[in-house]
C-alpha cells in the first residue's frame, strides 16, 4: 500500500521516532562524516543485478535535448534497500536536531526598546537614546532542495555498479526525508537524446512504496548522454521554489558528449545551481574526463562498495556547512 510508512523515514507520515544515535553535537556529526568517508558500505553491493526495468507512467517532460517520463512501480523486492535506508533515517536524527537549533543569533541596536546596553550608559543619561537598546534575532538557514541523478547506461549493470547507486539513493532519500528537506531522484540513459526517467519527482511522498520501487527499478541500458540529462535536471530543479539547489550525479564512465557536458555543467551552475559529480570505478581518460566535465574539485571516484557513504556524508556537509572539504580528485 502506498500508504505505509517506510522504514526509510516517518517525517511525512508521523509515528514513533526511531532511537538515537551515539553522536550529539555538531562535532560529533563532523566527526561522524569523515568516519563514513572512510568505512564500508553497510551493504556490499553484488557482482550482478537482476532488477527489473520499471514501467513506464504518467505525464513526460520534454526538455531540449531529452525526453524525461514518470518511472512507474517496479516489481522488485527491496527489503535490503529499505533497511539500509532505515538505518540511514536513524542516523540522520541529531542532525534535524542540529540543524533546527543551529540558526544563527545576531545582535541588532534598536533606538527605544530591547535589553540595555550598560556601555551606553552615559550618552542615555544625556538623552541620546540612540543605539542604547540591544536585541537579538535569528537569521534562519536557507531551505534548500536536492536532485539525484543516476546514470542508467549499460555499463552500470557490471561489477555492483547499479547496486551501490541504489544504496546511494536509498540512503540520501531516507536523510533527505527525516531532515524535511525536498527532493527528486532521477535516471538517464539514451544515445544522441537523453531519456530522463523521474522516479522520485518533488510532490511524491518518500513514504510510498510505489515511490520507493520506482527507485529501486533501476535497470541499466543504452549510452551516456550527459549534458542533455544535466540540463534537464536542472530546469525541474530551477522551476522548484528554495534558495539552495543541488544536484548530485552518479555515473561509471565519460559522458558521450563531454565537450557539451563540461559547458553545460558550467551553465547550469552559473544559474545557481550547485553540481557535485560522482565517479564509480573510474580510471583513467574517463577519470579525467569526469573531472574536466565536473571541475577538478567539485568531482571524486569512488569505488561501488564506498559510494553510499561517501555520497550521503557529502550530503551531511552539504546540508551542515553549504560546501564540502574536498580535495581535487579525491
Amino acid at each position: 500500500s502506498d500508504s505505509s510508512s517506510p522504514p526509510g523515514g516517518t517525517s511525512e507520515a508521523g509515528g514513533d521516532a526511531p532511537p538515537l544515535p551515539p553522536f550529539e553535537s555538531e562535532e560529533d556529526i563532523h566527526e561522524k562524516i569523515d568516519d563514513m568517508r572512510t568505512a564500508d558500505a553497510a551493504l556490499s553491493p553484488d557482482e550482478s543485478d537482476s532488477t527489473p526495468s520499471p514501467g513506464e507512467s504518467g505525464g513526460s517532460y520534454q526538455g531540449e535535448g531529452a525526453e524525461v517520463v514518470l518511472a512507474g512501480e517496479s516489481r522488485k523486492e527491496f527489503s535490503e534497500l529499505d533497511k539500509y535506508a532505515a538505518d540511514q533515517a536513524r542516523q540522520a536524527m541529531r542532525l534535524v536536531q542540529v540543524l533546527k537549533g543551529r540558526a544563527r543569533r545576531t545582535t541588532k541596536r534598536l533606538q527605544t526598546q530591547g535589553r540595555l546596553d550598560r556601555r551606553r550608559l552615559a550618552p542615555l543619561a544625556a538623552g541620546c537614546t540612540q543605539s542604547a537598546f540591544l536585541t537579538s534575532q535569528r537569521d534562519e538557514a536557507k531551505a534548500v532542495a536536492f536532485s539525484i541523478l543516476v546514470d542508467a547506461s549499460s555499463s552500470m549493470g557490471g561489477g555492483g555498479k547499479c547496486t551501490s547507486a541504489l544504496l546511494a539513493c536509498f540512503g540520501i532519500a531516507a536523510a533527505l526525508n527525516r531532515c524535511t528537506v525536498p527532493f527528486e531522484v532521477l535516471n538517464y540513459r539514451g544515445s544522441r537524446r537523453a531519456s530522463v526517467q523521474v522516479a522520485k519527482p518533488f510532490g511524491a511522498s518518500w513514504n510510498s512504496r510505489a515511490v520507493r520501487g520506482a527507485v529501486a527499478g533501476l535497470k541499466p541500458s543504452g549510452g551516456t548522454p550527459t549534458t542533455g540529462a544535466v540540463q534537464a535536471a536542472a530546469v525541474r530543479l530551477g522551476a522548484y521554489p528554495t534558495d539552495r539547489r543541488v544536484l548530485l550525479v552518479i555515473t561509471d564512465g565519460e559522458p558521450a558528449d563531454v565537450g557539451s557536458a563540461a559547458a553545460m555543467v558550467g551553465l547550469v551552475r552559473s544559474a545557481g545551481v550547485e553540481v557535485y559529480g560522482y565517479g564509480v570505478e573510474v580510471s583513467g581518460r574517463s577519470a579525467r574526463l569526469l573531472a574536466q566535465c565536473f571541475g577538478e574539485d567539485l568531482f571524486v571516484r569512488v569505488d561501488s562498495k564506498t559510494l553510499p557513504r561517501q555520497v550521503l556524508a557529502d550530503t551531511y556537509e552539504l546540508l551542515l556547512d553549504g560546501h564540502l572539504r574536498r580535495t581535487a580528485g579525491r
